[in-house]
């Protein structure tokens, strides 16, 4: 009699154990949608051109700042090269200075004498003081050139780089869409670069439920991979604040950390997210 009472107690212990814990999970509910890579965009050229080389495959990973491709800038490299030997040549600014500098002491001579001695005529040194402002202005309008010559020398520099196509950020170039010798459009799509080390699924949930997410929110999410199962932790990072007009569901975004790229994105993925 004494142990059936024990069992019976055991069994009514356990059954309160389990159903304390599946307490947690009685509010959660699945929702599937597609996964995406957090960042996605699709590249393009400043300029019309030639393209001329190919640094990088399709597949490959590339860092922020790499070289991808370039278009013929031939003509671009010389223009270039003509404003810096225009820009660097300084013979004249410093011949100029030197005659200044000697013309300026004859000035300031000639008044002392003219003005101590009266040994030279108001002629002479009205002569002299006119020698000396023409140089003056003649410098001033030389550094002038210079300045301008600088400003189109980075003009000229600048538009040479827009002859590079290159990685805005660290990712994986999934397409390119134009072969050395093609030509490339101002403006048009020729590269695909993907940045997937970090993944969102969106998916759409009823109006009714919103209340019951908020952001921040943890979720299970599974992947299936190779005919195995996949568990990730996410994060409710974005809850549309309207709802979609003809459907009535609600749009929002669960971030998950994939820096080993083991996910890959466009799958299916399923999410349990627990109602508060």
């Amino acid at each position: 009699m004494i142990q059936k009472v024990f069992l019976l107690t055991i069994k009514f212990i356990f059954n309160i154990f389990l159903l304390c814990f599946s307490g947690i999970y009685l509010n959660a509910i699945s929702y599937t949608g597609i996964i995406e890579p957090i960042k996605k965009v699709n590249l393009s050229l400043a300029i019309n051109g030639i393209v001329s080389n190919i640094k990088i495959k399709e597949g490959a990973e590339v860092q922020k700042g790499a070289l991808i491709l370039t278009l013929n800038n031939t003509i671009q490299k010389l223009e270039v090269q003509r404003r810096k030997v225009l820009l660097d040549d300084t013979s004249r600014l410093f011949y100029l200075e030197k005659e200044l500098k000697v013309v300026k002491s004859i000035f300031d001579a000639s008044q002392e004498l003219y003005t101590v001695t009266g040994s030279i005529s108001k002629n002479e040194l009205d002569n002299y003081e006119v020698k000396y402002y023409k140089l003056l202005g003649e410098l001033e309008a030389l550094k002038g050139n210079k300045k301008r010559e600088q400003v189109e020398y980075e003009l000229e520099y600048g538009k040479l780089k827009q002859y590079t196509l290159t990685s805005p950020f660290r990712g994986i170039i999934t397409k390119i869409s134009l072969d050395i010798g093609e030509w490339a459009k101002l403006g048009e799509s020729i590269v695909e670069l993907v940045d997937s080390s970090t993944c969102f699924v969106e998916t759409n949930i009823p109006e009714a439920k919103v209340h019951s997410i908020k952001l921040g929110q943890t979720s299970n999410i599974k992947i299936n991979r190779l005919n195995k199962v996949i568990e990730k932790k996410g994060i409710v990072t974005y809850i549309s604040p309207i709802a979609d007009s003809s459907s009535g569901l609600v749009l929002i975004k669960i971030e998950f950390e994939n820096k080993d790229l083991n996910i890959i994105p466009g799958v299916i993925a399923t999410m349990d997210i627990n109602s508060i």
